[in-house]
C-alpha cells in the first residue's frame, strides 16, 4: 500500500520495534505513523468544531479527543529522529509527551491543557502529515 493510500482503512496496527529489526522498511513505517497522526487529527478537529463552550460541557467528546491524542502521541514517539529533524519547526517533543501531561493523575485530565492543545497544535500538525504523505507519493 503507498503511503497515503490508506483505502479507508483507519489506524493500522503500528509495527513493532522487533518488525523493524526484523527487516520492516523505516520509509514504509513512517508512512504508517503518518497516516495515524493524520487519521487521529481529523476527529480530533472534527469533535471540537462546535467551540470550547460544547467541548467543555461534553465529557464524550472529551473522551474521544484523549483518545485521539493518545494515538498522536505514540504515532509521533514511534517517527525516526531523522524525520524530526527534517521537519524540525514542529515541537514533537511536546506533542509526544502531550498525553503525560493531560492524565495528571489517575482519571483526571487537565481539560484547559487539552483544548490548548487542541487548539494550538492539531492544525499544523495536520498540515505536516499531509503534507509529508503528499511528498512521498510525487
Amino acid at each position: 500500500m503507498p503511503c497515503g493510500r490508506d483505502h479507508g482503512r483507519r489506524h493500522q496496527p503500528l509495527p513493532s520495534r522487533a518488525d523493524l529489526r526484523r527487516g520492516g522498511s523505516a520509509a514504509k513505517d513512517g508512512c504508517v505513523y503518518l497516516l495515524h497522526i493524520r487519521d487521529a487529527v481529523s476527529p480530533v478537529l472534527d469533535y471540537t468544531a462546535l467551540g470550547s463552550e460544547h467541548f467543555f460541557s461534553d465529557p464524550k467528546t472529551q473522551d474521544a479527543v484523549v483518545r485521539n491524542i493518545e494515538i498522536i502521541d505514540e504515532a509521533v514517539k514511534r517517527l525516526s529522529e531523522g524525520w524530526k529533524a527534517q521537519h524540525s519547526g514542529v515541537p514533537w517533543k511536546t506533542i509526544a509527551g502531550m498525553r503525560d501531561k493531560l492524565i495528571h493523575e489517575y482519571f483526571g485530565v487537565n481539560l484547559q491543557l487539552l483544548w490548548k492543545a487542541v487548539t494550538d497544535d492539531q492544525p499544523p500538525l495536520r498540515r505536516i502529515a499531509e503534507s509529508a504523505l503528499a511528498a512521498t507519493q510525487a
